[in-house]
């Protein structure tokens, strides 16, 4: 009988390692966004209470982590909408203990939704035996971290500063932000995780700031899946998976809807505490929300509803949410709160859109600037949504760029469009690019035109200019504003490099304390982006440079510099 017993669970040894290791955990993540703009504040929560299934598998010595949030209404394959983070991905794992992310794989070409996936394992990473300070990649680009280690039993990571490209992002402000992991000694996976953070953030509007409060927790969840489950079965290849898409649902007639809209908003009351089903509720209930534009002229939804609603509309990232979106933010007889909640749901969307309401939305954006902030902030959206699209839908991607171009070429007040051509980033098409740079250099241009130019290449990040340009730019102009945003964004010349007469230009302006404060904080930013600091002879010239600085925020910057 002994005998048997151990052939038994010898065979089940075998089939453990061949399956590779599974856990599935109870996963919850909080986030209460606040964002402040010049006409308001917007105040938004999202939750995530779902499960998260783990299939860890190794291929030639490499982990790979097959992973599956899962929304508990989806339970076939068939049902799976793959450009949605309720989809499987796989993980490449750098680490052969403890988990560290070098690439995920995704069934969508979403970069959006990619980003998103980053977003649901990344607070997971940790380095097992390791103390002090090392990077790691996360959704924003690279995170560093200082690692603490109590009794062996669990890691304390303290999140410190982003990076992106071995850039310190000044946008990103990590105020208190601690991790604590418990690893699974038997499995090598976690068995508990906690987090809260306080991060804020600039983001891409007027005088626009972010704060994001999250706590997190991953435990154990004490309902796996079957062994015979479909997500069990998928393998290392994620070519040889299949699924299929959510089908857009009929629109019901504005009549019908009129008469449902109490009813639905006592639905959408009831779950405003389970953000899972709130999100599924929106997926099943888009016949009705076909008509939201229309119905909000007339009825009022709750401030908690509204919110949610919105922040969920963009969330699920449908055609028919996005379109639903559009549409309430470009009817004038909505209330301006609930239009300002349409366009923050706008902003990170990726979804194929109805090519009329593309256009009306890309006419209302790019349309002569008004000092109203919500026609300013539809423009910049533009360009957000052309580079969200660039992937998914590129013959949208091409359209607004084409109007971006357009428009930058032909307005007399060209801020609105080279606002728009800045926050499509790195995917700014060469044609945007080019309206972009023909602005700065042109002498008959408005100054505040050519100041929006230099913020719109900064924020693209590449240009076919070099540093003499930027530096003749630079002599030629009087404008302190206008010679800081050209110091800022040569830094994006194709030939920024260190060792250049251009960093003796930047090291000899910064050591000049009778030029600009403005322009000398920007030469210092540019010579930290050129690595200056690292060497013994450079910290020896910043150390000069302290003595007698009696600017605190030259002092600051220059200790920045000094720690590099």
């Amino acid at each position: 009988m002994l005998r048997i017993y151990f052939i038994i669970a010898w065979i089940a040894l075998i089939h453990a390692q061949a399956n590779g290791i599974y856990q599935a955990y109870d996963y919850n993540d909080t986030h209460y966004v606040k964002t402040t703009m010049d006409k308001g504040v917007s105040l938004d929560s999202v939750y995530i209470n779902s499960r998260l299934h783990i299939h860890r598998v190794k291929s030639n010595g490499v982990n790979y982590d097959i992973c599956w949030l899962e929304n508990n209404t989806t339970q076939t394959k068939r049902e799976i909408d793959i450009n949605s983070i309720y989809a499987p991905f796989i993980v490449e794992n750098n680490a052969t203990q403890g988990f560290q992310i070098a690439h995920i794989q995704a069934l969508t070409r979403d970069h959006n939704i990619i980003e998103r996936l980053w977003g649901i394992v990344d607070i997971l990473q940790f380095v097992p035996h390791k103390k002090g300070q090392y990077r790691i990649y996360n959704a924003l680009g690279e995170v560093e971290v200082n690692q603490t280690i109590s009794t062996n039993r669990y890691y304390k990571l303290n999140y410190l500063a982003q990076y992106k490209k071995g850039h310190l992002r000044h946008d990103i402000t990590y105020n208190n932000s601690i991790v604590t992991i418990v690893p699974d000694t038997n499995t090598s996976l976690w068995s508990e995780v906690t987090a809260n953070e306080d991060i804020s953030m600039r983001v891409d509007m007027p005088k626009a700031t972010m704060k994001d409060r999250r706590t997190f927790q991953l435990t154990k969840s004490t309902n796996p899946l079957p062994p015979n489950h479909w997500f069990l079965q998928l393998g290392r290849d994620i070519s040889s998976w299949g699924f299929s898409h959510h089908k857009s649902q009929e629109k019901l007639s504005l009549n019908q809807a009129s008469k449902l809209f109490s009813e639905k908003q006592e639905e959408m009351k009831s779950l405003l505490d389970d953000s899972k089903k709130f999100a599924q509720w929106v997926l099943d209930n888009m016949d009705f929300l076909n008509n939201l534009d229309q119905l909000l002229e007339t009825y009022t939804l709750d401030d908690r509803v509204s919110a949610t609603l919105f922040a969920n509309l963009g969330y699920v990232d449908t055609t028919d949410s996005t379109n639903i979106l559009s549409r309430v933010f470009l009817n004038e007889d909505i209330s301006h709160k609930e239009r300002f909640r349409s366009l923050m749901g706008l902003k990170d969307t990726s979804a194929p859109m109805d090519e009329e309401t593309l256009d009306s939305l890309i006419d209302y954006g790019l349309s002569s600037p008004s000092n109203d902030m919500l026609t300013r902030a539809s423009g910049m959206l533009v360009g957000t949504m052309a580079k969200n699209r660039v992937h998914r839908v590129p013959q949208e991607y091409e359209k607004i760029s084409s109007a971006i171009s357009n428009a930058i070429d032909t307005q007399k007040d060209k801020v609105v469009a080279l606002s728009a051509a800045g926050n499509m980033h790195k995917e700014a098409s060469p044609r945007v690019l080019q309206s972009v740079e023909s602005v700065l250099l042109s002498n008959n241009t408005d100054s505040i035109n050519r100041e929006n130019s230099a913020d719109a290449l900064y924020r693209i990040k590449r240009s076919n200019l070099t540093v003499s340009d930027f530096q003749n730019l630079f002599e030629q102009s009087k404008s302190t504003i206008f010679q800081s945003k050209l110091i800022k964004s040569s830094t994006v010349a194709e030939d920024f490099q260190p060792n250049t007469p251009y960093q003796n230009f930047l090291e000899s302006y910064s050591q000049t304390r009778e030029n600009p404060k403005s322009n000398r904080l920007a030469t210092l930013d540019a010579l930290g982006q050129l690595g200056f600091g690292k060497t013994v002879e450079e910290k020896q010239e910043i150390r000069e440079m302290m003595v007698g600085e009696n600017d605190r925020e030259v002092s600051k910057r220059l200790r920045e510099l000094y720690r590099q």
